[in-house]
């Protein structure tokens, strides 16, 4: 009865602590996104990560809330499943998610990989290499609404999941596209997404797809590059959007 008091007490004066998990496919920008969301990325010493070999987490406060984030590392290994495991099967799992996307815009770290996608899958242009990083971006969602799936029947969360089409200073222009490609009935995603959402039921679970973008890098490509369109103001209202947009759901 005392703990229960004193959380009680501190969540009043601290803000209620809700947890919740970013995930998505490698190179999507989940750490850097994490960083601008809580202001890491504008001190002065700041250096963009590498890529994230275990989960990082860090905490967003707000008015009323106190957002416990946890990223889970995109590459496939030991770590990106015992993180899985941690955030979704065990108890006290996560309340919410934040599956991120670049409509096939992620970056590719290594040179080795950069080779193996041109040589081995022909992988020479820009739309080609977007083609097979969407066909990468369906895979791992269905792996990441599995285990949502999972968690919701046995503990009742999370209860909600935002899609997050990152990088969206590159095809601005075309958001419509891309949001249609997420979204519209038909597509791959709304299918796993209505999918999800029938089985766990509408009344307790919901999602919604917002843009947003952190990094304002070019995206290149064995010659071809497509150069950022939005400036910082711009994406300080994406990021201003998205901030919102966690603390409303975070507050159901």
């Amino acid at each position: 009865m005392f703990a229960s008091w004193a959380k009680q007490g501190w969540d009043y004066f601290a803000g209620k602590r809700v947890s919740i998990a970013f995930t998505g496919m490698q190179g999507v920008g989940k750490t850097v996104l994490l960083d601008h969301l809580t202001g890491d990325a504008n001190k002065s010493d700041y250096k963009r990560p590498m890529q994230s070999e275990t989960k990082e987490s860090a905490t967003i406060r707000t008015a009323k809330e106190r957002i416990h984030i946890t990223v889970v590392p995109g590459q496939k290994s030991h770590p990106r499943y015992v993180a899985l495991q941690d955030l979704f099967t065990k108890e006290g799992p996560v309340q919410g998610v934040v599956h991120v996307v670049s409509w096939g815009h992620a970056a590719i770290r290594s040179q080795a990989a950069v080779d193996s996608l041109i040589n081995d899958k022909g992988a020479k242009t820009i739309n080609q290499v977007r083609k097979l990083h969407l066909e990468a971006e369906q895979e791992d969602f269905a792996e990441t609404c599995q285990y949502i799936r999972e968690s919701h029947h046995q503990h009742g969360s999370p209860r909600w999941l935002i899609l997050a089409i990152d990088k969206v200073d590159l095809y601005e222009g075309q958001y419509d596209k891309a949001r249609e490609w997420y979204s519209q009935p038909g597509s791959p995603f709304h299918a796993k997404l209505a999918e999800l959402q029938r089985q766990l039921g509408a009344d307790y679970f919901r999602w919604e797809v917002l843009p947003v973008c952190a990094c304002l890098d070019p995206f290149e490509w064995n010659g071809e590059v497509i150069q950022s369109q939005v400036n910082d103001q711009g994406r300080s209202a994406y990021l201003g959007q998205m901030h919102l947009h966690l603390a409303n759901f975070c507050r159901t």
